[in-house]
Parts: C-alpha cells; structure tokens; sequence
C-alpha cells in the first residue's frame, strides 16, 4: 500500500506549486457547481455535478504533445480533476442517503444494459 503514494509524492516534489494551483482549480470547479444551492438546489446534487474530467485530460495530452509542460505538470492536472471525481462519488452517496435519488428497478422483460 505504501508503493501507491509515491507517485503523489513524486508530482508534488516535482510539480511544486502547479500541483497546489491545480488542487485549487478541482475545489474551484466543486465550488461553482454549488452555487445553485442558493437557489433552494439541494447540496448533494450541485456535488454530483461537479465531475470535471474531459478538460484537464485534453490539457494534459496537448501540453504534453506539444512539450510545453514541465515535468509533473500533466500530472498536477489529472490529479486536480480527480479531486472533483472524488467529491462526484461522495455527493452521490449522500444524494442516496439522503433520499434525493434511488436505484431504479428493471423491468423482468427490458433488457439490461
């Protein structure tokens, strides 16, 4: 289990701060997809929203193409996108929890996909 924290450790020792910005980009994104709570939304839902992952990937597959990355940088963006991935698995429990949403049941004839 140990083995699996070294390359976080490796990105935040080589990334340095891009990786501190690109945490702050995956709360910034949880953040703004909140913001419909203030309109009476329930929280559970604004962090099932929150899921950002298609655009971090393209920037890091460009900028690495394109070598204008430094080295951890790709990986400072991936791990700031899967922050909002963790926060989208959390807010889905406690959507479930909190009785907001439910499984759906299939019917003994519909296929299943």
């Amino acid at each position: 289990m140990q083995g699996a924290w070294v390359p976080l450790l490796l990105t935040l020792k080589v990334a340095g701060w891009s990786t501190g910005l690109n945490l702050l980009l995956g709360v910034g994104a949880v953040a703004a997809h909140l913001s419909p709570r203030l309109l009476g939304q329930p929280t559970q839902i604004g962090l099932v929203a929150s899921a950002q992952l298609g655009v971090p990937v393209a920037a890091a597959t460009i900028g690495t193409q394109l070598r204008v990355l430094q080295p951890g940088e790709s990986a400072a963006l991936i791990l700031g996108a899967l922050v909002t991935i963790a926060v989208t698995t959390a807010g889905g429990a406690l959507a479930v929890r909190a009785g907001l949403v439910g499984a759906r049941e299939h019917a003994k004839d519909a296929p299943v996909a």
